[in-house]
């Protein structure tokens, strides 16, 4: 676990302990940054917003303390690792590595709370982008980038939204978080992994239950049974609608 902060990096034993810097600092989550229509019932204006980014696999996590608010940041923090694509390519549609295996979420801090507990950590989600987008791109993906942050000290009651280009949340979305209770990190550790591992009868890309009679595909999303890799290939775009 690393801190990123004035272009350096520094090894942490908790994330925990960090999480509020970016309030601390005076970067917040501005009605600028959105687009009107958006900030007008947006719940996190005026929080703290810090930005992160997790590895699938390796589970190492960097988190963002700048001095100021940079676009593109996430890119700048996983430059050092290796197997990502540079600045200039790796946001484009036609990327080659792109993030690699790395996964976007920020973390926002409310102001009323001293003890770093209610946040919200929003993970940058989509399930019609590539793999190395930088994003989940499955509801197992979310499951998994949530429950390791939770080990490295995001703290059990913040909230889980999962975030569009814009860091907003779809409605349908919340409506499928509520209905299956997975609203908290705590949630997502216990009964998101349950919900989406293998054969489960969830379908563990767009996260609803299609899998309840035997089939090979997810008549929603697509989703091939046997795929267990999650791949998203290039081609592919899917619309799902909770209902």
């Amino acid at each position: 676990m690393y801190v990123h902060s004035y272009g350096h990096r520094t090894r942490v034993p908790s994330l925990r302990s960090c999480l509020r810097r970016p309030f601390e600092l005076g970067l917040i989550m501005e009605a600028s940054l959105m687009e009107p229509e958006d900030a007008k019932v947006c719940r996190w204006l005026g929080w703290g917003l810090g930005k992160g980014v997790t590895h699938r696999t390796t589970k190492t996590s960097v988190f963002a303390a700048p001095s100021e608010l940079q676009q593109g940041l996430h890119a700048q923090m996983v430059q050092d690792f290796g197997e990502v694509d540079p600045l200039e390519l790796i946001y484009t549609d036609d990327h080659v590595l792109g993030f690699g295996d790395w996964v976007r979420w920020a973390y926002l801090s409310d102001p009323a709370d001293t003890n770093t507990t209610s946040g919200i950590l929003g993970v940058d989600w989509s399930i019609s982008c590539r793999r190395t987008a930088g994003v989940a791109v499955s509801m197992q993906d979310v499951a998994t980038i949530v429950a390791t942050l939770h080990e490295q000290g995001i703290p059990p009651e913040a909230e889980v939204v999962l975030f569009d280009w814009c860091m907003r949340e779809p409605p349908y979305i919340t409506t499928w978080k509520s209905d299956l209770n997975l609203l908290s990190v705590m949630d997502w550790c216990k009964r998101g992994i349950e919900f989406f591992r293998p054969m489960s009868p969830f379908c563990p890309r767009c996260g609803l239950r299609t899998f309840n009679e035997p089939s090979r595909f997810c008549f929603r999303c697509g989703f091939e049974r046997s795929n267990q890799a999650l791949e998203v290939r290039d081609d592919e775009a899917y619309t799902v609608e909770c209902g």
